[in-house]
């Protein structure tokens, strides 16, 4: 007996896997995908463009700070005074805000890395140490770190293996 007419042929092959024609799931999967993008394109344009910085940093300078007296006194008539507008900074000073200026030439090349000081070596952990532009940033702040008592710039992948130590 031949089949009724009012029937839609199927043109999908049997199998496991295979899914009919007649179903809406693929669109809704679609109609799904585009709000997703829709709802971050958004995001994006609201966010401004600001960057987070990592949540912690991870610099770590131990160095002992030196205390400087601040004992003054007013000099009296006829003798000759002198003072000082501005303390020097101290070893310690310099060594942070050098280090600070280094993070954040790092960050904003966008090579994010774990800084810290061991004796006159500054130890890099990051995932960028082969990165073209790790080198190059190093050596735009070489000078500063050089006057702030470091001697060697030293970068380590995550796992530990050292890639390169850079002398400045």
């Amino acid at each position: 007996m031949p089949l009724p007419e009012n029937r839609k042929r199927s043109e999908t092959i049997a199998g496991g896997t295979a899914v009919g024609q007649d179903s809406n799931t693929s669109l809704w999967i679609g109609i799904g995908a585009l709000a997703l993008v829709a709802i971050g394109v958004g995001y994006a344009a609201t966010r401004g463009g600001e960057e987070t910085a990592p949540a912690a940093s991870a610099v770590s300078v131990e160095v002992e700070e030196a205390t400087v007296p601040t004992e003054t006194r007013a000099p009296e008539a006829g003798e000759i005074g002198f003072s000082l507008d501005e303390d020097p900074k101290s070893d310690s000073e310099q060594r942070r805000e050098a280090v600070a200026a280094f993070e954040q030439g790092l960050r904003a090349g966008r090579l994010w890395s774990t800084l810290s000081v061991e004796g006159t070596t500054l130890n890099l952990v990051s995932g960028a140490c082969e990165d073209e532009g790790m080198r190059p940033t190093i050596s735009q702040f070489s000078a500063s770190l050089a006057a702030a008592g470091f001697t060697a710039v030293s970068c380590h992948e995550k796992h530990g293996a050292q890639v390169f130590e850079q002398g400045l």
